[in-house]
Parts: C-alpha cells; sequence; structure tokens
C-alpha cells in the first residue's frame, strides 16, 4: 500500500472503494482549499438542462469576489467516463443557468450575497471540472477535450485518522490583477462593454462607475438586461472592436479600464 509522509506522519494511501461518492464529497467541501483557496466551495444538487440531457451537478465554485465560478462533478475513479462522466460534462456545458441557480443557491447558502449571487448570472456562464478521486491520463486528456476540466484529489488517512491529500491536474484561480473582463459590442448603435463578471463590480444597475481610459476619467453606466450586464459611456469613447478589457485596480484605489494583453 502506499505510503506518504507528512509533517512527520505517516498516511496510507485509501484503497478503491473504501469510500462512497458521497463520503468524498464530504471530505472536499469540509478541505474546500483543497481545490481552491479565497473560493466558497458549496454542494449544487438543481437539476439542469443541457442541449440534449438534463443533469445534476455536484458542487459549485464561486469565488469569494465573485469574478468567476465553477460547475463541479465528483466522480470516483471506477466510473465509466464515456457512458457517464463525460455525457455529464456535455450536459453542464450546454445548459442554461439563470435566475432559479441564484435562488437556489441563496436559499441553501444564507451567507452567500444574494446580489452578488444574482450578478453572477448575468456574466458568463460557469467552466466545469471534474474531480475524480485518483489520476488517470485517460481521464485528463478526453475531459481537455470537452472543454472541462480535471482535477485528481487522492487521499491519504494516518493512524490516527488524520487526511492529507496530493493533488494532480488544473486548480481553478484568479490572479487578483483585475476585477473583471469586458468585450467590446455595438449596444444599440453605441460601442459599449459587455461585463463578463458583473458581481464584481462595486456598482449597482442604473448606477455610474468612473474609469481611467488613456488617462481620462470617464463614466460609464451600468445597464441590465435579463441575461447580461453592459456598461455604456457618457461620453464618445474610442474602443477597439472586438477587443477585450480589462477593469484594473491601482495601488491607489482607482479602476482602469485597459486591453487585455495578447500572450506572447
Amino acid at each position: 500500500m502506499a505510503r506518504l509522509l507528512h509533517a512527520d506522519i505517516w498516511y496510507d494511501l485509501l484503497p478503491p472503494g473504501a469510500m462512497s461518492e458521497k463520503v468524498f464529497e464530504g471530505i472536499l467541501c469540509q478541505h474546500a482549499d483543497v481545490l481552491a483557496g479565497n473560493c466558497f466551495l458549496r454542494p449544487f444538487k438543481l437539476t439542469v438542462r443541457g442541449s440534449e440531457r438534463d443533469g445534476k451537478p455536484d458542487l459549485v465554485l464561486i469565488d469569494q469576489d465573485y469574478r468567476f465560478w465553477w460547475v463541479i462533478e465528483v466522480e470516483r475513479g471506477d466510473h465509466d467516463l464515456i457512458r457517464h462522466v463525460l455525457p455529464q460534462i456535455r450536459c453542464f456545458r450546454t445548459a442554461s443557468y439563470g435566475l432559479e441557480v441564484a435562488e437556489y443557491l441563496e436559499r441553501h447558502n444564507p451567507d452567500l450575497d444574494p446580489v452578488r449571487l444574482r450578478d453572477l448570472m448575468l456574466g458568463d456562464p460557469p467552466e466545469v471540472a471534474v474531480v475524480s478521486d485518483r489520476w488517470d491520463e485517460t481521464w485528463e486528456r478526453e475531459i481537455r477535450l470537452e472543454q472541462a476540466r480535471y482535477l485528481a484529489v487522492t487521499i491519504f488517512r494516518s493512524a490516527q485518522n488524520r487526511l492529507t491529500f496530493m493533488r494532480e491536474g488544473f486548480l481553478p484561480s484568479h490572479d487578483g490583477s483585475y476585477l473583471t473582463e469586458c468585450l467590446t459590442t455595438d449596444w444599440l448603435a453605441i460601442m459599449a462593454l459587455t461585463v463578463r463578471a458583473p458581481a464584481a463590480l462595486p456598482i449597482a444597475n442604473g448606477e455610474v462607475i468612473d474609469l481611467i481610459f488613456r488617462g481620462s476619467a470617464i463614466g460609464w453606466k451600468r445597464v441590465d438586461t435579463q441575461s447580461s450586464c453592459v456598461l455604456i459611456p457618457r461620453q464618445r469613447v474610442d474602443l477597439l472592436p472586438q477587443t477585450t478589457y480589462r477593469i484594473e485596480k491601482s495601488t491607489e484605489g482607482t479602476l482602469h479600464l485597459v486591453p487585455r494583453r495578447k500572450a506572447l
């Protein structure tokens, strides 16, 4: 049996089948930092409707600043990848996430901000990740082809019933250098910005935010529709079409609108 030495304590690898998927899921919720730091990790048992089938995720991971969120499917490594795991991914990636999701999360998690949960639904849909109790190269390859992410969390237990973990694969994160990304859009014949993470904005619908753009402070009014959030400039602004901008906060606390730098 594989063993792991951590902080001068020996831990034994839990054998396959030693815990159910439900127990594995509960352990992940109790040790949320194993998946990602500075995030809320909560059960998410709401049925969602994909393009071809319905499905029920296991967990939801939400950034504490509400800049991104992930729908997570928890799986044991002995489950069928082709007939079970991949169809679940396709369902969650094509599903619509709206007000009913915000209401569900608010109802079951009173410590979450209800306003920001609703704003979360106006931005980008969640990314999808699969968390397994063992690493598998085939799983990683096939899940990546479905445009989802894969993380394996292997659990070790000591003779004193303490747990420690080994992680392999992707971990959701945000570099913290910006509030949200925005995409230029032609909104009713006005060059405006569609906000990808409205819940990260410090203003509500109808309010105005000042952003430094090319050295000048420009006011932008937030306008929410049923499914999106748009920032409209109070004066003419020469935005680049089909360009991603980021709202960044300086060390002095001012907000700047800057074009996203393309990777080299």
